[in-house]
């Protein structure tokens, strides 16, 4: 049994060793902000993503996405007939020159003074997909097919934002749509040539690819190649 002396002295050893410790182990934690000295400087990229999210937002002011329409919940007074389509031409001038959050502002503003333009929307669906943001570019596209259902191009624009989001058969979709406004487009039948050939559909595939060749449009080479090689025999296309 201890005596009396010792405990005292092992109880001053404790306390000793206790302070020590907490002096190695710094200053409490708490929350960091920005009036704390010693707080660690916030991530520059995190701080230039919120500042390009915040653009955006202040860009399509007055518009709601959902996920196959967008809705204009602050429509803009059209002082002017021509308002809105003087709107999309600006817009179509700021995305030619690379200036792409002032031209899907322009877009959104001339689909909340005019929601029937077509135009309007689709030019909207266009800046978004230079933003990067193709879920509301798809949106976008929709709206312009809903606004104006003989609209080869929103169709086309619906179909490929489909296809980026790894949707093929809604590219799919909407892209014999527009083949049935347009039977033509030779774009749109480059596109399902490819996309049949990722989902295995070899025979449609090559319909596509032929039917492109009669309009005058000859797809990738890269891509011939692979579907060559996936092809059991060789057709007369091929030779």
């Amino acid at each position: 049994m201890m005596t009396p002396n010792r405990q005292r002295t092992a109880l001053l050893a404790g306390v000793v060793v206790a302070v020590a410790c907490q002096a190695c182990q710094g200053p409490p934690a708490g929350p960091v902000t920005g009036s704390d000295p010693g707080a660690m400087p916030r991530n520059p990229r995190q701080k230039f993503d919120d500042m390009k999210e915040q653009r955006f937002r202040e860009a399509v002011t007055g518009l709601e996405f959902q996920p196959r329409r967008v809705i204009v919940t602050v429509p803009l007074p059209q002082q002017d007939p021509g308002a809105a389509s003087a709107l999309v031409a600006d817009g179509g001038e700021l995305l030619r020159t690379n200036r792409r959050t002032g031209a899907l502002a322009a877009y959104s503003r001339a689909v909340r003074t005019d929601p029937r333009l077509a135009t309007a929307w689709h030019g909207l669906g266009e800046a978004l997909v230079t933003k990067g943001k193709t879920a509301e570019a798809l949106a976008a596209y929709l709206t312009a097919a809903e606004v104006d259902p003989e609209s080869v191009d929103a169709r086309f624009g619906a179909a490929m934002a489909s296809a980026r989001l790894g949707r093929l058969d809604d590219a799919i979709v909407q892209m014999q749509l527009a083949l049935e406004l347009d039977a033509r487009h030779a774009a749109a039948h480059e596109r399902l040539a490819i996309w049949h050939y990722y989902l295995d559909d070899i025979e449609m595939s090559w319909q596509h690819v032929q039917a492109a060749r009669d309009l005058g449009r000859e797809p990738p080479g890269q891509f011939l190649a692979r579907l060559v090689a996936k092809t059991p025999t060789r057709r007369p296309a091929e030779q």
